[in-house]
């Protein structure tokens, strides 16, 4: 809202023009910020699975434990992965994971050197927890942290740049618009002292500042207009509609999507066929970056050539319904998946016992193996 001040040229006459529709947007960090929720939701629902030697069992629940439960002593895995794969999209630096011990942490900043060819050095590393800081005093080593960087991060660069020019164009709109909203124009002789219901002596600039919050409020509300004060509207018009504002948000939000990868319906919540479209372009590749980097952290190579893997479960995007998918399952059982297998499917509690963990055929998907009998 705005106060416009005019004197007549006698000097007897003081206007005031209020205009009561505020003009604060933030359309291009709305859209961004639906977006790339949209992402994080996904990535942080599918959880992570840990596959090593027997000998490592026990390590390999302990690294499950941390990366699906609770990443550190005050933080959930889901809260935490959501906040990892905002700032990696968003921050031009992604965003730097630190472990202590067996705790993970969100760094805020950091420095680091530029080592080629040896492990770069993480130093001044503040941490974050909710909306608390904290400044560790140790260095890290390359191998110690989790460096998550979007894979083109100058693509939202350009993506910030093209939304704040259409939000330029979306400001300039919305005050067009706003010209056909209600103008009030307050007219008082110069020499009239105004008082408020306590009888204080009030200016002009306040008295029309009275008027706007009573015009403001949702109730009807009763201006009362001392001699000489002349209260009356002002019709102003403009060819802008509310549907030419409506395009200049739509043209934000289907950029930001295309940006990110993500189908128009799925960035509007709409019911559609696009969601595989959706975890293809827009979630698998952060889901590869996570994998990478994962697996660089906790693994050595000899590990990882071993056949030990850390990585997202991207089994788990989709809600898979137990009784309309029962045939799909009993095929899965008899193709070679384990009753287990099945559960951590179905992301339900393994069970204990040989049995579940062994691997049928039936005889229609091998020549070498009698139907029903174990692999």
């Amino acid at each position: 809202m705005f106060n416009f001040l005019k004197q007549n040229k006698d000097g007897s006459l003081t206007d005031f023009f209020v205009d009561y529709v505020t003009n604060y947007n933030a359309l291009s960090e709305l859209a961004l910020e639906i977006g790339v929720n949209k992402i994080s939701d996904v990535i942080a629902k599918c959880g992570f699975s840990v596959y090593s030697k027997e000998e490592d069992k026990k390590e390999e629940k302990e690294i499950e434990y941390t990366l699906n439960v609770k990443t550190n002593v005050n933080q959930n895995a889901t809260d935490f992965w959501k906040q990892a794969v905002s700032r990696m999209i968003k921050n031009d630096e992604g965003c730097l994971i630190v472990k202590l011990g067996t705790d993970l942490f969100i760094a805020d900043s950091w420095d680091c050197n530029d080592n080629v060819t040896k492990e770069r050095i993480y130093s001044n590393v503040k941490i974050i927890v909710d909306d608390d800081t904290f400044t560790l005093k140790r260095k890290f080593k390359a191998s110690d942290v989790v460096h998550l960087r979007y894979s083109n991060p100058r693509l939202i660069k350009l993506l910030k740049e093209s939304n704040d020019l259409n939000e330029k164009g979306w400001n300039v709109a919305l005050n067009g618009f706003k010209s056909k909203a209600p103008k009030i124009k307050v007219s008082i002789p110069a020499s009239l002292k105004i008082q408020d219901k306590n009888g204080k002596i009030i200016t002009a600039n306040e008295y029309s500042e009275e008027v706007v919050k009573k015009l403001s409020k949702e109730e009807i509300k009763a201006i009362v207009s001392a001699n000489g004060i002349d209260i009356s509207t002002i019709d102003m018009k403009n060819s802008l509609t509310s549907n030419d504002i409506k395009i200049l948000r739509e043209e934000i939000f289907t950029t930001t999507a295309i940006a990110l990868g993500i189908p128009k319906s799925v960035f509007y919540g709409e019911a559609s066929d696009n969601n595989d479209e959706f975890i293809t372009y827009a979630c698998e590749p952060i889901m590869n970056i996570i994998d990478n980097a994962v697996n660089g952290a906790w693994l050595t190579k000899e590990e990882y050539i071993n056949g030990n893997r850390i990585y997202i479960n991207r089994l788990n995007v989709k809600h898979i319904d137990v009784i309309d998918s029962a045939n799909n399952l009993d095929k899965l059982y008899s193709n070679g998946w384990s009753f287990n297998d099945v559960l951590k499917l179905l992301n339900q509690p393994i069970v204990n016992g040989d049995w579940a963990n062994e691997r049928r055929f039936t005889k229609n998907y091998s020549t070498n193996i009698e139907g029903g009998e174990n692999t």
